[in-house]
């Protein structure tokens, strides 16, 4: 039955153990990630034996899959990869969302910054606006990864217009009590 998914077989047998112990105390059973192993790439020999016998009309993709112990959907992505990206090497997959500054637009926002170095975040996001779409966070980023450090220059101004105005209070209130 499962004859066309041999990684199968040890999650299977993981299950069977989990669902013949009586450790749990409700009806629900769970299986722990640590317990289901990571699946491997398939090994370029393989891939090449496979895109081989395909190549010389040993049979369709589904005979081909048989005989080789895969998928069809593997034999069918093999052939789509050969085609799109000339390879059949296995292509990791980077996840997570693409930085806003990558490549070119890196090198543009480190210029800027060599010739504006007291630029606000904001500022910066309106240079960029109309080349990139992108969000004060994502500006935060690509300057770490540049290596650059901001000032809040606008924190730093409120303070130290709070302590004049505190003095100029104190100076204020200190020459009217000395009035008579």
């Amino acid at each position: 039955m499962w004859t066309h998914f041999p990684w199968l077989s040890p999650l299977l047998k993981i299950l069977q153990s989990r669902l013949h112990k009586n450790s749990y105390s409700n009806s629900r059973k769970f299986i722990a990630f640590s317990d289901i192993s990571v699946m491997k790439p398939i090994s370029i020999d393989l891939r090449e034996r496979i895109l081989a016998a395909y190549d010389a009309g040993e049979g369709t993709r589904q005979q081909v899959a048989d005989r080789f112990k895969v998928s069809l959907g593997l034999v069918k992505k093999l052939l789509a990869q050969r085609k799109r990206l000339g390879t059949i090497e296995p292509q990791y997959q980077n996840v997570g969302r693409k930085p806003a500054f990558d490549g070119e637009h890196l090198e543009q926002l480190d210029k800027f910054l060599h010739k504006h170095t007291d630029a606000t975040l904001r500022e910066i996001q309106e240079h960029f606006s109309d080349r990139l779409r992108c969000s004060i966070q994502a500006i935060a980023n690509a300057l770490k990864r540049l290596d650059w450090r901001y000032k809040k220059i606008v924190a730093c101004e409120r303070a130290r217009q709070r302590r004049c105005e505190i003095q100029t209070l104190s100076v204020a209130k200190s020459s009217t009590l000395n009035e008579p």
